[in-house]
C-alpha cells in the first residue's frame, strides 16, 4: 500500500555544522511515498463515516425535541378532567422537562469548548537559527510545510497540528511541539521524528482528511468522558427534589441524559473502531518518511532510545512526587529526565524489549505495534540520505539548558499548578544528589523495618535508652535479635491493623450519613450488612475488639524499633565517643548526640507525641469529606445533619489544636519555616474545613516518613561499621 523510494541526485543539501561542532549533511532527494488509489479511496469513506456520525448524533437532538413537541401537542387530554390533578400535571408536564433538559445536555457538548489551555513557549527563529534551519530542512526533504510557529514543553513527544481547522483552500497555520526531553536523541534520530510528524502533512489531501478523522475522535472522547457544573447540579437536584413530582422529573431527566451519554459513548467507539485500520496506515506513511531520511537501522534505535526515554519520565515522575513533599524540585526538568533515563535498570529494558517481541497489534489500536514497524524498516532496507548527527539532538539548540529551565517554570506553574514560590528549585546535579540520597535511605529503611511499620501508629526513638536497658550494646543486640523473631508475621499484622482502621472509617462514616436523617444509604458501600445504626455500632465495636488484640503483638515490635534505634545511634553518634564504638566512652549514655540525629529524634518525637491527633483528624476527615459536600445533602433532616457536621468539625478542632500544642515549639531545621507546626501548615486557630485538615495529615505523614527513613539509613550505617569493629551482634560475644 505504501512504497519507500531514495533517489539520490545533485541536490544534496550542504554540510551544516551546529553550534557545538556536531556535522550533519542531507546527501540526496527523497521522492514522496506513494499511497495507492486504494489507500486514498478508504481514508475518504473513513473521513465521511466519521462526519456522519456527529450528523446522527444531531438527528437524535432533533428526534427527542420532537418527540417533545409531539407529546405536549398531541397529550394535551391528560390535563383535562378533575380528578387526579397532580398525577395528570406530572405526567404531561413531566415528560416534557425531562425531554428539554435532554435537550440541553444533548446540545451542550456540541456548543462546549475544551477548556483554555495555556500554549507552551514558542521560540524565535532570530534566536534558534540553527533549529529552525534543520526543521526547515527536514519538512524540505519531507515535501511538506514548514511549520509557522514551533514551541517546546517538557514531554517525551513531538507533534505537528494545525491550529486551526483546515477549511478552504488557505492552510491554517502549522504548529511544531517539541518536547525538550527529546533532546536525549541524537541529530539523527531527532530528524527522524521530525520527518514522521511532517510525514502526515506530506499528502495535502490526506492531511485534511486526517485531521478530521482526528479531531472528531478527540472531540468525541472529551463530551463523553469530561463533566462541567451542569452535570453536577443535575445530580444535586436528583437528590434534592423536595416534592415527589420534582423528584420523578428529576429522575426522568437523570436517566435521559445517561441515555445521552450511552448513545455518544457508542458512537464513539463506533467511530473509533472506523478509524483505527486507517490510522494504523497513516501512521505506516509516516514511518515511511522518517525510514528514508535516517535509514532502517536509525528507525529502530529510534524506538529503543525512546523507550529509555519514557522509563526515564516515569522514574522521574516519582522521584518528583517525592521531592514535592519537600517542596524540593528540580530547576532543569528536562536536564533531569535525561538524568533519569540513564538510571533504568538494564533488566527492565530487557524484559520490556522481549515482551515487545511477541507484542500483537489490537484491533482498536490507533498505532501499529512497534515490532510491526521495525520490521517493516528492516524491509524497506534503506540508507538514508541524513549522514552524521550522532551528537545529541540538545547542540541544536541556542541555549538548551536556559530553554531547559525555562520550559520547567512554565510546567510547574501553568500544567501542574504548582504554586512555585513555595518550592526549591535545585540544579540538576544537586536534584540527583537529593534523590539518589533519598533512594539510598528508603532501602537501608526497607533493610530495617522489612514492612514492618504502618502509618497509623506512632514510632519513637528512646534516647538515652529506657531504664530497662543497662548496657546500649545489649540492648541493640536483644532489640535486633526480637524485631528478627517477629519479623515474619508482623507486616501481616500491620496491614490487618489498617484494614481494621478502614472498616472503622466506613462504619463510622455510615453512622454519621444515618444520624444525618439520610435513609438512602448503600450498606455494600461502607462494607456493612445492613443500613442501620445499629449494624454500624456493631462493626465499630468489632473492629474495635480486634484493634485490641492485635495491640501487645505491635507494641512489642514498636518497643523493640525503639530501643534498636535508641541504642545504635547512641553508641554510635555521640559527639564525644572514641573511634573504637566498643570503649566505654562510646558506650555512655550521658553524652550527647550529633547535633543532625539529636534534630531528627526530637522532630520524630514530637510527632509520636501528636500522631494519635493526628489520626483522629484523619479518621474525623474522612467522616466530613463523605457527609459534607452538598451532593451528600439531603433535605429529610436538615437539622440532624448540621448537628452531626457540627459535632464531627468540633471534634476536628479539637485535635488540631492538640496537634499544634505539641509541635509548636519543636525547630523545623533547615526547612525554610521555623517550627513543626509551621512547617505542616498548621496555625494558630483550630480548623473546621476537611480538605486543608486532610492536607497537614498529609503533610505530617509525609515529614515523618522522611524522618524515620533518614534515621533509619543512620542506623543501618551504624550498624554495619559497629559489627565490623566488634564482629558480632551476639551480646555474649560483645
Amino acid at each position: 500500500m505504501i512504497t519507500a523510494g531514495v533517489r539520490q541526485d545533485f541536490a544534496a543539501s550542504p554540510l551544516r555544522t551546529v553550534s557545538s561542532g556536531a556535522p550533519y549533511a542531507i546527501t540526496g532527494t527523497m521522492t514522496p511515498s506513494t499511497v495507492s488509489p486504494a489507500y486514498r479511496l478508504g481514508l475518504f469513506v473513513t473521513a465521511m463515516a466519521m462526519l456522519v456520525l456527529p450528523l446522527i448524533y444531531i438527528g437524535l437532538i432533533v428526534a427527542v425535541g420532537y418527540g417533545v413537541w409531539w407529546h405536549l401537542y398531541s397529550n394535551a387530554w391528560l390535563l383535562s378532567g378533575v380528578d387526579s390533578t397532580l398525577w395528570r400535571v406530572v405526567g404531561y408536564f413531566g415528560p416534557a422537562v425531562a425531554g428539554l433538559i435532554l435537550v440541553f445536555f444533548m446540545v451542550k457538548p456540541i456548543l462546549a469548548r475544551p477548556a483554555k489551555r495555556i500554549e507552551p513557549i514558542p521560540l524565535s527563529p532570530d534566536e534558534e537559527s540553527v533549529l529552525f534551519q534543520f526543521v526547515h530542512d527536514v519538512c524540505r526533504q519531507v515535501g511538506a510545510p514548514s511549520p509557522d510557529r514551533i514551541q517546546v514543553d517538557c514531554n517525551v513527544n513531538a507533534s505537528a497540528s494545525f491550529a486551526s481547522p483546515p477549511i478552504g483552500l488557505r492552510r491554517p497555520p502549522l504548529v511544531l511541539t517539541i518536547g525538550l526531553p527529546l533532546a536525549g536523541l541524537t541529530v539523527r534520530q531527532f530528524g527522524g521524528v521530525l520527518a514522521h510528524e511532517f510525514g502526515h502533512f506530506a499528502q495535502s489531501s490526506g492531511m485534511r482528511l486526517t485531521f478530521v478523522v482526528r479531531s472528531i475522535n478527540r472531540w468525541f472522547a472529551r463530551v463523553v468522558r469530561e463533566r462541567d457544573e451542569w452535570d453536577e447540579k443535575l445530580q444535586t437536584w436528583s437528590k434534592e427534589g423536595g416534592h415527589v413530582s420534582v423528584t420523578v422529573t428529576m429522575a426522568l431527566a437523570l436517566l435521559a441524559v445517561w441515555g445521552s451519554r450511552l448513545v455518544l459513548s457508542l458512537l464513539m467507539a463506533i467511530g473509533h473502531a472506523i478509524s483505527c485500520f486507517m490510522l494504523r496506515q497513516m501512521e505506516y506513511d509516516a514511518d515511511s518518511y522518517q525510514i528514508k531520511l535516517v535509514g532502517s537501522r536509525a528507525f529502530a534505535s529510534t524506538f529503543a532510545r525512546l523507550q529509555e526515554l519514557t522509563f526515564g519520565v516515569q522514574i522521574g515522575s516519582r522521584d518528583l512526587r517525592a521531592a514535592w513533599a519537600e517542596r524540593v524540585l528540580p530547576a532543569n526538568l528536562p536536564a533531569f529526565l535525561l538524568k533519569c533515563a540513564a538510571r533504568v535498570p538494564p533488566e527492565l529494558l530487557t524484559s520490556t524489549r522481549a515482551r515487545a517481541a511477541d507484542e500483537k497489534p489490537g484491533v482498536f489500536d490507533t498505532h501499529p505495534c512497534n515490532r510491526d514497524r521495525v520490521r517493516a524498516a528492516e524491509q524497506a532496507d534503506a540508507p538514508g540520505i541524513l549522514e552524521g548527527g550522532e551528537e545529541p539532538a540538545s547542540c541544536l539548540f541556542a541555549d538548551f539548558d536556559a530553554l531547559g529551565a525555562t520550559a520547567t517554570r512554565h510546567h510547574y506553574e501553568h500544567d501542574l499548578k504548582l504554586p512555585i514560590s513555595e518550592v526549591t528549585l535545585l540544579d540538576t546535579a544537586s536534584a540527583l544528589t537529593t534523590i539518589q540520597r533519598r533512594d539510598e535511605n528508603q532501602r537501608a529503611a526497607s533493610t530495617f523495618f522489612n514492612d514492618g511499620l504502618s502509618l497509623l501508629r506512632p514510632i519513637r526513638v528512646a534516647i538515652p535508652p529506657t531504664d530497662a536497658v543497662d548496657d546500649p550494646v545489649v540492648g541493640w543486640s536483644q532489640a535486633r535479635a526480637t524485631m528478627d523473631t517477629m519479623r515474619a508475621k508482623i507486616s501481616e499484622q500491620y496491614r490487618r491493623y489498617e484494614s481494621l482502621h478502614r472498616t472503622r472509617d466506613l462504619a463510622t462514616a455510615a453512622l454519621a450519613f444515618i444520624e444525618s436523617g439520610y435513609s438512602r444509604l448503600v450498606p455494600q458501600q461502607f462494607e456493612l450488612t445492613e443500613a442501620t445504626a445499629a449494624d454500624a455500632t456493631a462493626t465499630l465495636a468489632r473492629a474495635a475488639a480486634q484493634l485490641k488484640e492485635l495491640e501487645p503483638s505491635l507494641a512489642r515490635f514498636e518497643s523493640a524499633v525503639a530501643t534498636r534505634l535508641g541504642c545504635i545511634l547512641t553508641i554510635t553518634h555521640s559527639a564525644t565517643a572514641t573511634h573504637n564504638p566498643s570503649s566505654p566512652s562510646a558506650l555512655s549514655t550521658g553524652h550527647e548526640l550529633n547535633a543532625e540525629v539529636r534534630l531528627l529524634v526530637e522532630q520524630l518525637t514530637a510527632l509520636a507525641t501528636a500522631w494519635p491527633d493526628l489520626i483522629e483528624m484523619r479518621h474525623v476527615v474522612v467522616v466530613l469529606l463523605s457527609v459534607a459536600p452538598p451532593t451528600a445533602a439531603c433535605n429529610e433532616n436538615p437539622q440532624a445533619r448540621s448537628v452531626t457536621l457540627g459535632r464531627f468539625e468540633s471534634r476536628l478542632g479539637k485535635h488540631w489544636r492538640s496537634v499544634r500544642t505539641t509541635i509548636e515549639h519543636v525547630s523545623a531545621g533547615e526547612n525554610p519555616t521555623p517550627s513543626l507546626a509551621d512547617a505542616v501548615g498548621m496555625d494558630s486557630e483550630g480548623c473546621a474545613d476537611p480538605r486543608r485538615a486532610a492536607a497537614v495529615v498529609e503533610r505530617a505523614a509525609t515529614l515523618r516518613s522522611d524522618l524515620i527513613v533518614r534515621l533509619a539509613a543512620l542506623a543501618v550505617q551504624a550498624e554495619g561499621r559497629f559489627v565490623d569493629v566488634v564482629g558480632s551482634p551476639d551480646p555474649t560475644v560483645v
